[in-house]
């Protein structure tokens, strides 16, 4: 249901000055679905479906006015959710308690289905001039209000994904994550989300901690992760247990890194796709779980595994690929047995690595030769675990750590790290939107999943109210 001008859809949303919000073009307290017209008009240009069904271009200009509309709902007689919310707008704005303001509402249209992640409108200090009785219409009734509002702003719709270990769900928030929606994946509780990795056009692969049989570890998504189905296993049926990272080369060929089987055997390795994740192959074995993969372009991939302490101590390690994945060289061992968590891309052939540590400083490596040499470059004392990096540019990073579990950030490409934020247990990820806004997830000592958010370059951070069963591992960024 939703918006219906020219065969397209919208998600309608109206909130009242300081209240909460009412979907206009969801589904009714009896179930029924609302179907919804809506237009408005700046100056001369009238915005329907077809108007603001485009990709983002350019904001309208600030202080725009004259805006104004129409908006009807359809909804059922039976069900007096729409009725009460619509005249008690109505009430608030023609019949106030007070010689004040009428009450102001803020209207958000959002594109909904093929239209998904286009832009938004937002409506400001929406009034309603009328509203009409209703009219009977096959069992619905009909409410159509002209409006006038003060200002309009429109903007590139954002998405993240949220992946929390072992509730079987991807939580989704289209508003930079003040609310999330939990989408259930193949109907397994047992199933945890490692990793996501957007391939364009709203298909996202989420790599998985499988759950019960048949030990699904590979999720495939569509509409920005809207819907999930269960993708090829990766590896037989107990040969590749977790997925723990993936990374798309481009052209739909995608890569997979891959543990050992829960037999304990270690034969974690990479395996391909060149489906867009649809079917896998097995590129190779590297003898250890694989938790990092990097693509730097021109057929070249690194992958950094973790080490084991048994039957022997081995140390995690760097493999390189020179033809797009199909065929590695064990390059050089790195940090310790914990391994290598993650790989960060600075340009000109400089990398960094981040890896474990028993002897309790998570250490970054770099190297200059796109992956051939490597260099201890810095050291986190008091804390066993470097586990994510992200790029800011101009040669800004973020790290986040575990086990005293901190968010630090460097200006100088990794040289030298301060910390911006304690982050009580650990930093499992990190992300961002185009807009800036930065994203670390984790746990804290409860234990109960964290979000933390930062507007100014990764220089303060605060938590978002929502808390998650389970450690967050992952978050993922789009638009």
């Amino acid at each position: 249901m939703g918006l219906r001008v020219s065969g397209k859809r919208a998600l309608i949303r109206i909130t009242p000055d300081g209240g909460t919000a009412f979907d206009a073009s969801g589904v009714s307290a009896d179930g029924r679905g609302r179907a919804n017209a809506f237009s408005f008009e700046i100056g001369a240009q009238v915005v329907d479906a077809d108007g603001y069904n485009q990709d983002y271009t350019e904001p309208v200009p600030v202080g725009q006015s004259g805006v104004s509309g129409s908006l009807t709902v359809f909804f059922n007689s039976d069900s007096g959710e729409a009725n009460t919310f619509l005249n008690a707008m109505r009430e608030a704005q023609h019949t106030p308690a007070a010689c004040a303001d009428p009450a102001e509402y803020t209207l958000d249209i959002m594109p909904e289905g093929e239209c998904l992640f286009k832009e938004k409108w937002t409506l400001e200090n929406v009034v309603l001039e009328n509203l009409d009785l209703p009219i009977p219409h096959d069992n619905l009734l009909v409410y159509t209000t002209p409006f006038r509002a003060g200002a309009v702003t429109r903007k590139s719709i954002s998405a993240l994904l949220l992946g929390v270990e072992a509730d079987g769900l991807v939580y989704r928030s289209l508003d930079v994550g003040t609310t999330w929606d939990d989408i259930s994946l193949l109907a397994d509780p047992n199933i945890g989300v490692y990793c996501f990795e957007h391939l364009g056009n709203g298909v996202v692969l989420a790599g998985l901690m499988p759950g019960d049989s048949p030990y699904h570890n590979l999720v495939r998504g569509t509409q920005y992760g809207a819907q999930w189905d269960a993708g090829q296993r990766i590896g037989a049926d107990e040969s590749a247990f977790y997925v723990y990272c993936l990374e798309h080369l481009g052209s739909g060929v995608v890569l997979a890194g891959a543990d050992g089987s829960d037999d304990g055997v270690a034969n974690g390795g990479v395996y391909r796709s060149a489906d867009y994740g649809v079917t896998w192959e097995l590129a190779q074995q590297l003898g250890l779980p694989v938790q990092a993969l990097l693509n730097l372009g021109s057929g070249i991939v690194l992958v950094g595994t973790t080490g084991t302490y048994y039957p022997e101590t081995v140390l995690g390690a760097i493999h390189r690929s020179i033809d797009g994945g199909e065929s590695w060289t064990l390059i050089q061992q790195l940090g310790s047995q914990y391994g290598i968590y993650d790989l960060l891309d600075l340009g000109g052939g400089v990398v960094l690595a981040a890896t474990g540590n028993p002897a309790g400083a998570g250490q970054i490596y770099r190297s200059a030769d796109s992956g051939l040499t490597w260099n201890l470059l810095y050291e986190f004392t008091g804390t066993t675990y470097a586990r994510c990096l992200r790029s800011l540019g101009s040669g800004v990073l973020l790290a986040g750590t575990q086990d005293a579990g901190r968010i630090y950030r460097s200006i100088n490409s990794g040289a030298a790290w301060t910390k911006v934020a304690d982050a009580d247990v650990a930093v499992f990820g990190l992300g961002a939107l185009d807009d800036g806004t930065l994203y670390a997830v984790g746990v804290d000592a409860t234990p109960a999943g964290v979000v933390r958010v930062s507007t100014d370059g990764g220089l303060t951070w605060a938590e978002l109210a929502q808390t998650f069963e389970g450690q967050v591992n992952c978050i993922l960024g789009i638009g």
